[in-house]
């Protein structure tokens, strides 16, 4: 009996320590680091703005199971190393986050998001380009908002600014289908050019394609020659591209040497 006393009372008093002892022990420690890369720049990303800063850079990084553990001066983070960490002096070097690509269009992409190219012409006062986004709206009422959407941005354009009007495929591309047949039934190179004889207009559809008007296709002439628009003549109103025709003008406004360098070879 006495036996039995002491044998529950040594396992009473086990099963109370246990959680003690256990909130004793630092989290940091119970999951050593399987790596540890310290004295370097840790570049973290973790900034979502829609500008140059790469967010906080730090000294050191833990990294366990292949994911990060901890960031932090290298102080901080060799203080987690475990006896089986590996640890690597990165000397002053730098350190990027993986970039995983999938399947992206960046020059695409780069046109049709309103806060990219808000970023860089905040305003209609710029000499280069108005730009205009539908809502998020079926094709067809998308489409009943064209004429008027348009004629506003000319009204606002400056002699040789570009209009740019972009169609919505919706946030998950939910319209796209319907946003593509309604689109080419709709938009042709000859309503542009009623619309804007003397103004270039580009109009996308929501994802590559993009319809031209006449002076569009004059202006890129001009700068590029007509090298820049080799398609059959039925398809001149039509721009399928990675990288917009258009582009090539703003990269001339913007580095006329470009031009001239060609005309001097």
């Amino acid at each position: 009996m006495h036996r039995l006393a002491k044998a529950l009372l040594v396992s009473t008093l086990l099963l109370v320590s246990r959680p003690l002892f256990a909130q004793q022990i630092p989290l940091e420690l119970v999951s050593y680091p399987d790596l540890i890369l310290y004295d370097g720049k840790v570049v973290s990303m973790d900034d979502p703005g829609f500008n140059a800063n790469v967010g906080s850079v730090y000294q050191a990084m833990a990294v366990r199971q292949d994911r990060i553990q901890f960031l932090g001066t290298t102080e901080q983070i060799l203080g987690y190393a475990g006896p089986q960490t590996r640890r690597i002096d990165l000397k002053g070097r730098t350190v990027l986050p993986s970039f995983i690509v999938t399947h992206e269009h960046p020059m695409d992409w780069a046109f049709q998001e309103p806060r990219a190219m808000t970023h860089v012409f905040p305003t209609d006062d710029n000499d280069v380009v108005i730009h205009r986004w539908m809502p998020n709206l079926p094709p067809r009422e998308q489409l009943a908002r064209f004429d008027t959407m348009m004629r506003d941005a000319l009204e606002k354009a400056k002699p040789g600014q570009w209009v740019w009007l972009s169609f919505n495929f919706w946030p998950d591309d939910e319209h796209a289908t319907e946003m593509a047949l309604e689109f080419d039934r709709s938009i042709t190179k000859e309503y542009l050019d009623l619309l804007a004889p003397n103004t270039p207009v580009k109009v996308r559809n929501g994802f590559i394609t993009s319809i031209v008007n006449q002076k569009a296709l004059d202006v890129l002439k001009d700068v590029d020659g007509e090298k820049t628009l080799k398609m059959p003549s039925e398809a001149g109103c039509a721009l399928r591209e990675s990288m917009s025709a258009a582009t090539l003008h703003w990269i001339t406004l913007w580095m006329p040497s470009r031009k001239s360098a060609r005309k001097r070879a």
